[in-house]
């Protein structure tokens, strides 16, 4: 079969190229908040690999898992992405405070520089340390939850979101800075609900500026927004550093390895404290927002599949034997224990994902679903579509976590395509820096839960996603917690 050239997608207009289609009456009228169905329809109408152009970049999105993994498999030596320009350009703007763009908007040397320095103490076989932590965070979140459903005549939990942000909050707190905001106080402080309100601001400011570009010429209102949450933060985490930094300095912190991420940075050579700052609060934010949300899909998804949820618990009895048993680090990286959960999650952030996808600039012509796709073309992987399409998923509307244990295949191999469908951290060097933690105080939380109640989504009953750069619930999931016989 020939190599096309000319890539199905929207018709490209003078200046504002395909933008048109999210216009009313002349476009199509997308929802710039529903992203996923945007997309959706788009394959719907033009296929598996769809041209758009946006401030003048040719930008091709794919849903195909093997036109997916060609791309991320091929892209890790020099994983580039254009993004978060905004951010990068307010960093720049304030060298007193920003040695560098961070993390998230760097690319090239700049951003292997940090990653090298910011990457190990997160390896999963660092992890082990912290374990105890988050098993004891989880332990505490449980009980608490159990106050919470009492104050209702049936167990219901309203907007369980906001409750699994202080969990998380108080996790990776505990991990960056050896901190607790407030352990989990039935009349929370003030801190965490501020924290959690500049978060969502500061994501959604960051869709904005991320797809518009007046906030070159003059400063927009959500530019101002995303400057002043991202202070926010980082002031939030300077404290913490400084008094860290002192510490370290009075001889209080005799092993800063074993303290925290911070003081394992500040007793690291050649590390600019104000890099330290930075990447401190980048893990701030994204390591309670995304943690929250993706506990609660999960926990909204066990809610609406009784059947499976029974399954997990029946497993759970076997991994827990005695409901007060903590769980074990080397449990949870056995390839024998906690194996459905595993399952659960996975298939969970399946059907309800966190992110859209990844992006990447191709660094060489590549052939993608038999179209010829030039270098310098910015590549979007569609995985949060791809991965509920029947194209590519076999029932994919099910809830099955079945679909991820080899056991269940007679060749005991998973399919090919299917990790690559499901990628809510990114792939490869430039995977997320919480792509070890997130999943890891996920399950231990859910295990816990599982154990000692039964879950029952109360509402929505069909839930529905929208985009402030990661993906959200569009109304409160409220969950309601049966505490189970014998426990």
């Amino acid at each position: 079969m020939s190599v096309k050239k000319i890539i199905p997608g929207p018709a490209v207009w003078p200046i504002i190229g395909t933008n048109w289609t999210f216009y009313p009456i002349i476009g199509k009228g997308y929802d710039q908040d529903r992203l996923h169905e945007v997309f959706l329809s788009k394959f719907r109408e033009y296929g598996p690999v769809i041209k758009e152009v946006h401030k003048k970049q040719a930008i091709v999105s794919i849903y195909n898992p093997e036109d997916i993994f060609k791309v991320l498999y091929s892209s890790q030596k020099d994983p580039t992405r254009l993004s978060h320009y905004a951010l990068l350009h307010f960093r720049r703007s304030r060298p007193d405070l920003f040695a560098s763009g961070g993390l998230v908007p760097s690319q090239g040397e700049e951003w292997h520089r940090l990653r090298m320095n910011f990457q190990p103490p997160l390896m999963a076989s660092q992890l082990k340390k912290t374990f105890g932590t988050f098993e004891k965070i989880s332990e505490e979140f449980v009980e608490y939850l159990g106050e919470l459903s009492q104050k209702s005549i049936d167990g219901t939990v309203p907007n369980i979101v906001y409750s699994l942000h202080d969990w998380a909050l108080e996790n990776i707190c505990s991990l960056v800075f050896d901190s607790r905001l407030d352990n989990f106080s039935t009349k929370r402080k003030k801190i965490c609900y501020d924290m959690v309100e500049a978060g969502e601001t500061l994501l959604s400011a960051l869709k904005i500026v991320e797809v518009t570009t007046n906030w070159k010429y003059y400063e927009t209102k959500a530019y101002r927004q995303m400057a002043t949450t991202e202070l926010y933060f980082y002031n939030f985490a300077k404290t913490y550093v400084e008094k860290t930094r002192k510490a370290i300095g009075d001889g209080l912190i005799k092993n800063p390895a074993e303290h925290s991420l911070i003081a394992y940075y500040l007793s690291s050579p050649n590390m600019d404290v104000r890099d330290i700052i930075t990447t401190a609060s980048d893990l701030l934010v994204a390591g309670h927002l995304t943690t929250a949300y993706a506990t609660a899909f999960v926990l909204y998804t066990l809610g609406i599949n009784e059947t499976k949820q029974e399954i997990l618990y029946n497993q759970l009895c076997k991994d827990i034997p005695d409901v007060n048993d903590p769980v074990k680090a080397e449990d949870m990286s056995s390839t024998k224990k906690y194996i459905y959960l595993r399952a659960c999650y996975k298939e969970a952030l399946r059907l309800n994902a966190v992110t859209l996808g990844t992006g990447r600039v191709l660094s060489t012509d590549m052939v993608l679903g038999n179209y010829l796709v030039e270098k310098g073309t910015v590549i979007l992987t569609q995985n949060q579509v791809a991965s509920t399409l029947d194209e590519y998923v076999d029932n994919a509307k099910e809830f099955k976590p079945e679909r991820w244990l080899k056991s269940s295949y007679p060749n005991k191999m998973l399919p090919q395509s299917l990790p690559w469908l499901v990628l809510p951290f990114g792939f490869g060097t430039r995977v997320c820096l919480g792509k070890n933690i997130s999943p890891l105080q996920t399950q231990i939380l859910i295990a816990k839960i599982i154990r000692r109640y039964r879950v029952v989504s109360i509402s929505p009953k069909k839930l529905r996603l929208k985009t402030i750069l990661i993906n959200v619930p569009d109304e409160p999931i409220n969950i309601q917690f049966i505490p189970r016989e014998n426990v």
